[in-house]
């Protein structure tokens, strides 16, 4: 079974969660969703060549394992203090037009 398979009818990551049984933090998922997404589809054609022939239970439990990783691999990182602050002043320069 390919993961479009289990994926077909999923709208969100949070259901790609759900759909493999993985508990996520959800304010993790909406700071570092695209890298999530990125780091489990990388690991997706391994999974696919190594449970080819298998079981549709064996290789859901693959995929639930990379997604898992690729959540964990992201709970120790959090934006630096300052990571949204303001832009630098010298970025900022308001003028009259011509001026």
């Amino acid at each position: 079974m390919a993961l479009h398979d289990f994926v077909i009818d999923l709208d969100c990551l949070e259901d790609l969660f759900e759909a493999f049984e993985v508990p996520f933090n959800e304010s993790l998922v909406r700071q570092y969703r695209l890298h999530i997404l990125k780091s489990f589809g990388l690991a997706v054609p391994a999974i696919e060549r190594e449970t080819q022939g298998q079981s549709a239970a064996a290789q859901k439990a693959q995929y639930a394992q990379a997604l898992r990783l690729a959540h964990d691999s992201f709970v120790k990182q959090s934006p630096p203090a300052n990571f949204w602050g303001s832009p630098r002043p010298e970025l900022i320069a308001i003028r009259k037009k011509g001026a």
